[in-house]
Formats: structure tokens, sequence, C-alpha cells
């Protein structure tokens, strides 16, 4: 799997290859139906931005959620930020708070920065709930998955 993910890594940034968003992708997805958080989340990444792939943001959000499940940091912001602003999911401002309070756990300021314009929307309830919701979180192990 690591491997899978470090030629994707490779040839989105073109180091040691020419940079090919198309083969990034390739071994980006080899590895994250193998389960690997991070390259789910890199192929989150180029669904979302259209970057060797058309733009998909349904696509992006259920890679992402794969990943974030699996507690990587910077997917759980990136749920947040999908909850937050309904982009590939249902917007939901307490799934949102969970996602971000998750992300705010590992240190990411992003999220942060996020949750301080999220929370003024929220009610006292809201809130409570957002938190019962992360505490509540428990990580899956990684698994070989394909969200089609």
């Amino acid at each position: 799997m690591k491997s899978q993910l470090g030629l994707g890594q490779l040839y989105q940034k073109g180091q040691f290859v020419e940079k090919d968003d198309a083969q990034a992708i390739v071994w980006f997805r080899k590895a994250a139906d193998a389960g690997d958080a991070i390259a789910q989340f890199s192929l989150a990444w180029q669904y979302r931005h259209g970057t060797g792939i058309p733009k998909d943001m349904d696509a992006a959000a259920k890679w992402a959620a794969l990943s974030a499940a699996q507690g990587y940091v910077l997917a759980e912001n990136s749920m947040g930020y999908s909850f937050d602003q309904g982009v590939g999911v249902k917007q939901d401002l307490v799934e949102a708070y969970k996602w971000y309070a998750l992300a705010i756990a590992q240190g990411n300021g992003d999220a942060k920065v996020n949750m301080e314009r999220l929370r003024p929307r929220l009610s006292a309830d809201q809130i409570a709930e957002g938190q019962r919701r992360s505490t509540a979180f428990v990580p899956t192990a990684p698994a070989a998955q394909s969200p089609k």
C-alpha cells in the first residue's frame, strides 16, 4: 500500500518522474482500494479539485469519509467542511462540528478556524450533540473498500 501511495505522490508532485496527474490517480486508487487513509484522502482531493480526473464532489466526499473514518486528520477537517457547506453531502452542522472537533483534537489549525466560524450558527443543544458525537467516535481499522 505505502509504495502505491508513494508512487502516486511522486507522479502528483513530479518528483523523480514527469508530473502526471492521471498516473497519480491510478496509484492513489490502488492504495485507496486497499484501505490506505492517506491515499483515500489524496484521491478525495483529486476529485474535489478535478486534478487528473473530472471534478466530482460526491466521490470526493465518499473517499474523504473513508479516510476520516480511520482518523486521518486532514480528512476529518475536510468532512467538517463538507458537512458545514453541504459539499458532496447533505448539510449537517452538528456533523460538521463533530468532524472539526476531531481534527482540532489532533492539532489541525484549519479545523480550529472553521469551528470558530461554525459555532455562532449552532444552538447550545447542537454543540452538545456535536461534542457527544466526537467523543463517541472510534476510528475504524484500515480495510480494503471502494465507494463506487
